[in-house]
C-alpha cells in the first residue's frame, strides 16, 4: 500500500469514527466508487453549520412532499443534464 492509499484510508477511518463526519466517507468512497467527481468534492467541503432558515425549512418540506408523492428526477437524469464531465 502507497503513501496516498494509506493516507485516504486513514482519512475514511477517521471520518468513519466520528458521527459529524460519517457523511464524508460516504460521499467519497461513492464518489470513487461511481467515477463522480462532484461526490468526492463534496466529500471535501466546509460543513454548514448554520441554523436552517424557515424558508430552508419549507422548501425541505416540499421537497419531502414531493418524494413521497414520486415527483422525482432519477439521478442519471440530473447528471446528463446538469454534470459536466471533462
Amino acid at each position: 500500500m502507497g503513501p496516498l492509499s494509506q493516507t485516504l484510508h486513514a482519512l475514511v477511518d477517521a471520518w468513519l469514527r466520528d458521527p459529524t463526519d460519517i457523511w464524508r466517507a460516504r460521499y467519497l468512497l461513492q464518489g470513487l466508487r461511481e467515477g463522480d467527481a462532484a461526490l468526492v468534492r463534496m466529500a471535501f467541503t466546509p460543513y454548514d453549520d448554520e441554523p436552517v432558515t424557515d424558508e430552508e425549512r419549507a422548501a425541505l418540506t416540499v421537497a419531502e412532499e414531493d418524494a413521497r408523492a414520486g415527483r422525482l428526477i432519477p439521478h442519471e437524469e440530473i447528471v446528463r443534464k446538469y454534470v459536466r464531465r471533462p
